[in-house]
This record gives structure tokens, sequence and C-alpha cells, in this order.
């Protein structure tokens, strides 16, 4: 059996004699006892009393909560019952509970800090495989963006620092060596060889190198999104980190590409205008994903007595639609008062900055042509010879 640290686990144990008979509790006795053991010393983590099963006669259910204990890695635990019969004998019953960690168990993309004056930057990454090395395990992490390769290293790399080796996970803190030109996700692949089947799984990850400024921008769209900060409600709908950056992304492409005018804002510095208006955009594929979501996710339970009705569509939908609407009116009047002032690419800091769009002219062309209403004589004092410009 398997359960999470701080969680309840529900077990079920059944007692019958030899002709398949239940056994009945001593005098009318409590129901068996059902301890959970740490067999490295022998103590007592919890326990509990057993009651009958409803539907299986000679059964027993129990549920025993499991405590926060603070692990690393999976701790094995026994579940013993104790269960004192009416033929005045005592049957016991042992069960093998694997605890594991309170942990994020969410495949996440990563997300990391970018500082060019940092010369060790790195990024830490969380493998959902136990890793030996000394066994003849290879573990290789490739780095690329889109299809250029930025950095490849091995596991047994001294740049490579190992966080944890563990018995169903591993963690790695593996180097980057590449520059922050614009906010676009670097791909990680990490191919592992196990050394017993000889066979190789590749493992994709995104990597975001974020600025402070993204970060920011990140929060506001959090803070747009989930205000509530709704969490273990489902886990599948809580927003991570790699969520919001991702937003950020499609959000950025969005702006660019709203009319009059194409802009390329690479999104490492946006400020000011540029900034409501890419986190705006970026709103608007937050809201469509978590609409998308909630549909999937919706439920509705009807009873006797009880009515229950999960679904936040309509208010995800509304908020929608309102962020539509911003976009077609302010945000595109906005890009075309923006792209007059001539800035149409860079970070984005210039939005913090007074932009004067009245600095915009036309262009006046002045050309000779070889042109005259006088006829073409060549007996005339006036002619004029196009081909030498002269008269």
């Amino acid at each position: 059996m398997k359960v999470a640290e701080g969680q309840i686990l529900s077990a079920i144990q059944d007692f019958l004699d030899d002709f398949n008979e239940p056994l009945y509790p001593l005098d009318d006795d409590i129901g068996p006892i059902a301890k959970l053991i740490d067999p490295e010393d022998n103590s007592l983590v919890t326990e509990a009393v057993a009651v009958p099963h409803p539907d299986k006669v000679g059964h027993w259910t129990v549920d025993v909560g499991v405590p926060e204990m603070q692990l690393l890695d999976v701790k094995r635990l026994v579940l013993k019952w104790t269960f004192k019969a009416d033929d005045d004998c005592t049957y016991t019953a042992k069960d093998v509970v694997e605890v594991m960690p309170a942990r994020q168990h969410r495949i996440s993309d990563l997300v990391m800090m970018f500082d060019e004056s940092d010369p060790e930057l790195a990024f830490d990454i969380v493998l959902p495989f136990a890793f030996d090395a000394d066994e003849g395990d290879v573990l290789v992490f490739k780095q690329y963006k889109n299809n250029a390769p930025i950095g490849r290293y091995n596991a047994l790399d001294a740049s490579v620092i190992k966080l944890g080796l563990y018995s169903n996970r591993c963690e790695f803190r593996v180097p980057y060596r590449d520059t922050l030109d614009k906010l676009e996700p670097v791909s990680v692949i990490c191919s592992f060889t196990d050394h017993r089947t000889r066979k190789t799984r590749d493992y994709t990850y995104m990597l975001w190198a974020v600025t402070p400024q993204i970060l920011t921008a990140s929060r506001l769209v959090e803070d747009h999104i989930d205000k509530a900060r709704l969490e273990n409600v489902i886990p599948e709908l809580e927003y991570t980190q790699s969520d919001l950056v991702q937003y950020l992304f499609r959000g950025l492409a969005l702006f660019n590409n709203i009319p009059p005018r194409i802009t390329a804002f690479t999104g490492t510095n946006m400020q000011g205008t540029l900034l409501d208006n890419w986190v705006v955009c970026s709103c608007y594929y937050a809201l469509a994903a978590q609409l998308q979501a909630e549909g999937a996710m919706a439920f509705d339970f009807s009873g006797q007595s009880v009515s229950l009705n999960m679904d936040r569509s309509p208010s995800i939908e509304s908020a929608l639609g309102r962020i539509e609407g911003l976009i077609t009116d302010r945000i595109r009047q906005s890009k075309g008062l923006i792209t007059k002032t001539g800035l149409v690419s860079g970070d984005g800091s210039a939005g913090g900055r007074f932009m004067d769009g009245s600095r915009a002219m036309g262009v006046l062309g002045v050309t000779q042509s070889p042109t005259t209403i006088l006829g073409n004589n060549r007996n005339s004092a006036l002619w004029f010879n196009a081909r030498y410009g002269s008269r």
C-alpha cells in the first residue's frame, strides 16, 4: 500500500477461520487494532480501531492518519493488525506501507533566474527515476535553443551537482552557458540509459530563463486570473511558475502580431504601457486555458437532499470576454500610437518613458527630370539635349 505523509490510509483486512467463517470479537469487545509501526526501531507511529465492513462479513476496515514525517525519500512502515477473537485466540496480520514524501508530484517545466554577472548559472531538475552511476546507469543532459545545441553535460561531469539520489527520483543542478536575447523556451532533453535493460529513455522539458521584470509580469498575471489563490482543490488546476511564463510567452507573440504593424519586442524588460498591454494579452491565453480545464473537470452531483455543482466556467468566460474587448479596442489603438513613434522593437524598457508621436513627419522628394515645354528642334537656341543634360 502507498500513501503520502499527512494523508489518511484506508485499509481492509479479513479475519476468517479455517472454514471461511467470520471471527467475532471476544465478549463483544472492540474490533481489531491497527498499528502503524516503524520497523527500524519498532516505534509506534499511530494506531486506530477497525470497524466491521458494511458490505463484507468478516472484513474490517480502518482509517489510519499518517503524520507529517518530514521525509526526503520513500519510507517503509508496517501496518500490524491485532484481533482477539471469541475463540480466545489472538490473530495478527501485517501489511507493508510505503509512505511517500509530501511533495509536488505534478510534472512541471523548469524556470531559472538569468543574471549575466553570475558565472555559475544553473537550473535544478528532478527526474522520476532512480539513478545509480556505480551500477552503470548513464544520464546525459542536452540543451537546445530552437534547433541549435547550446550545451551537453553528463551526470558524472564535475560541473553537474548531484542534489539527491533517492529510490524513486533523482535531483541534479545542471549548468546553463547561454545568453538571454528574448523570452523563449530552451529544450532540455535528459537521456537515461538503464544498466539492466540497456534501453535509453528521453525525458523532455522546457527551460525558461527569466529576468526579474518577467517575474513581475507573471505575478501581475496571477493576481488577475487567480486572486483567490485556490490551493489543493484540484491539483491539476493550480498555476505553476512555468505555466505563467508560458502564458507570458504566448501573450508577447500576440501583442507583437496585433495590427496595424507587426513588432519585435523581446519581453525581457517590458515597462509602462508596453508592460500593461503585454499582461492583458497574456491573461487572454491564461483564461482560455483555464476555461478549457474547468470545462473538462466540471462536476455535478444531485442526491435526495444534496445538490453539488462545481463549475467556474461562467465567471471565467465572462472575464475572457472582457479581455477580448480590451485587446480589440484599447490595445489595438495603443499599438498604432506606439508604432507611430518609431518604437517597433527592443526589450520594452522604452515603454516606461514618454513616447512623443509628433516627431513623425512626412518626407518630400525632389527630382530633376529632362522635361521641357519647348519643341525638340536642333536649330533652336533653347534646344534641350535630354541625353547629356546640356543646352
